[in-house]
Formats: C-alpha cells, structure tokens, sequence
C-alpha cells in the first residue's frame, strides 16, 4: 500500500510509526472476515489514513476524519487504493 506524506499539513500530514504498526497488526492479527468485513470504523484523527485504509481493504466500511487541512491527503491516499473507496472508503474534514 502506498501513502503519501505532506509536512504543509501539520503533524497529520505524515505517517507516524504507530501508524505503520497498528496497520500492520490489523494485517497480520485481525481476522478480516469475522472482525472487519462489513463494519463500520472510524478512524479519528487519522492523517494519512494508513491503519483505515487497511481496514478498508480487509473490507471494513471506514470513515476517515482529522482537520480540514488533512482533509485533501487523506482524500490522496485514499485514491491510491480504489479497493478502499470501491468498499465504501471516505474521508471527511
């Protein structure tokens, strides 16, 4: 999965360590179907939205939310994964 950083919007603009490792435990920990699939998350504060759009893929229904000036990031990252948007992905300020 790729994700953009962007320093101009403040410490959301960037991919924070714990980030990478919570994304990569629900990968690797979390049972997509039985845990997951279909629900719905919101993730809160979320910047560049790794751990949502992980969630997203696995087949959560994910909403992503931070500051306004997040908003046009999270909206990047989530182009990147069109599964992401195409299983109900969104991003909202």
């Amino acid at each position: 999965m790729a994700v953009y950083e962007d320093a101009s919007a403040g410490p959301g603009g960037r991919v924070w360590d714990a980030s990478v490792a919570l994304a990569q435990y629900l990968a690797a920990n979390v049972d997509a179907a039985s845990e997951i699939g279909g629900r719905s998350i919101v993730e809160i504060g979320a910047g560049a939205g790794a751990p949502g759009m992980v969630a997203a893929l696995m087949g959560g229904v994910v909403t992503l939310t931070d500051r306004p000036r997040v908003g046009p990031l999270m909206w990047r990252n989530a182009m990147l994964c069109n599964q992401a948007i195409a299983w109900g992905c969104s991003a909202v300020d």
